[in-house]
């Protein structure tokens, strides 16, 4: 919270930035991967092939959702900085 604190303090105007990346990959985190690891780790007794590759899926769309989000980020920086 406090390394948060003094990043906005720091980068004032392009925080927007900061928060991007970090949702970007907090959320893909969040919400796709670990929800799908932890059902493939406790339930791989039971499972069913479909349902691995289900997780498998949902897994590998919320690392790309992630890179791309970091990426089109990162991308914005880069047009930011360049202009002025």
């Amino acid at each position: 919270m406090l390394t948060t604190a003094g990043i906005a303090i720091a980068l004032k105007d392009d925080f927007a930035y900061v928060s991007a990346i970090v949702g970007s990959i907090g959320s893909s985190t969040l919400g796709f991967i670990l929800p799908c690891v932890f059902h493939l780790v406790l339930c791989k007794d039971s499972s069913t092939t479909l349902t691995r590759v289900k997780d498998c899926l949902f897994i590998a769309f919320g690392i790309l959702g992630g890179v791309i989000g970091v990426a089109v980020t990162i991308q914005q920086i880069v047009e930011q900085f360049t202009k002025s």
